[in-house]
């Protein structure tokens, strides 16, 4: 019997691990890249698999005038400088590959022996799906061509996957290590299933591989505009991480990658295991005050079309906090979330 996170008491021992929604592109803690064009905009997602560090500030511009023989200055409100984030998050690669992607958003984890089970079971999928996979190399391929020949059979075909496929084709040209190296790779596709090209673990992990190569690209683009069409510039970038950061409108100022070399890589295309990217974000509005008020009275806080969405990035002041009738109902200044 346990307490878990929900203040019940349960006999399931799934139950005895709640985490978190983090990595679900559709909860609130992500970073979303707007492309702007003609009609509605392009959206490309990078979801925080792991608690991000967000920094906020914000300055005011202040005239200042100082009387002549009092020791006090006196004050004018000029206005203020957008809200700067400085964001920094980690995207692990062992952390996607133990990640199961179609039931991201499913909160409970499983057990030690849990694991165990589905590892060692001969009934269970993962079992099944690996013996698949050694399958050729181990019954159907002649013995006398040895661990070479058996391991290298099914790979004659050419990888599927992005761009992380061409590199795991590279790997398996025989230039590329000395003789004892490669007999001990292929020695080792035996009793590894995801060192084969063409296993199904494999094909997964080239399939994280190229997601996570396609978030960084998304960063990388935060800061540059549409080199055929140079009037549309850099993606607006929306930061979202629950209710302290209701999808707030930016641009970004500069990003930063960094990756911890101590962590190692991913042999075949030297993907760094851990990366850590950063991102400074200042926020934009639209001078809409009075349109995204009223469009948050008429409508609350869903989405109504591209209109809505001008209005609800209008510009707030003090006067949106305290106009409302209870003091601590959680109101805040950001434009809201998409639910």
């Amino acid at each position: 019997m346990v307490i878990n996170t929900n203040f019940g008491i349960s006999s399931d021992e799934k139950s005895t691990k709640i985490k978190p929604a983090l990595g679900n592109p559709n909860w609130v803690g992500k970073l979303e890249f707007h492309y702007y064009e003609e009609g509605s905009p392009q959206v490309r997602i990078i979801p925080f698999y792991e608690n991000p560090r967000i920094q906020e500030s914000q300055q005011p511009r202040l005239a200042t005038y100082g009387p002549i023989g009092r020791a006090v200055s006196n004050f004018a409100y000029l206005g203020s400088q957008s809200r700067r984030f400085k964001v920094k998050f980690n995207i692990t690669l062992p952390h996607l590959y133990v990640e199961d992607l179609g039931n991201v958003n499913t909160t409970r984890g499983l057990t030690q022996a849990q694991k165990r089970k589905h590892i060692l079971d001969p009934a269970s999928p993962w079992t099944a799906a690996r013996m698949r996979d050694l399958a050729p190399a181990l019954f159907f391929m002649p013995f006398s061509k040895g661990i070479s020949g058996a391991v290298g059979a099914s790979e004659s075909t050419p990888p599927t996957g992005g761009k992380s496929a061409k590199y795991d084709s590279f790997y398996e040209n025989p230039e590329i290590m000395d003789d004892m190296s490669r007999k001990f790779y292929n020695w080792s596709k035996i009793y590894s299933p995801l060192l084969r090209i063409n296993s199904e673990g494999a094909s997964q992990r080239r399939k994280i591989i190229d997601k996570i190569t396609s978030m960084i690209a998304s960063v990388r683009s935060s800061v540059v505009n549409n080199a055929i069409d140079p009037i549309y510039g850099p993606p607006i970038v929306r930061l979202s991480y629950g209710i302290l950061y209701d999808n707030v409108p930016c641009v970004c100022q500069s990003y930063s990658i960094e990756f911890d070399p101590d962590a190692g890589f991913d042999n075949k295309t030297l993907l760094p295991r851990v990366l850590t990217l950063g991102v400074e974000l200042s926020e934009t509005r639209t001078f809409n005050s009075q349109g995204s008020a009223e469009a948050v009275r008429a409508f609350g806080r869903g989405p109504m079309g591209q209109d809505f969405m001008a209005g609800r990035d209008g510009l707030q002041g003090w006067e949106f906090i305290v106009s409302d009738e209870h003091e601590f109902d959680g109101m805040t200044m950001d434009p809201g979330g998409t639910f």
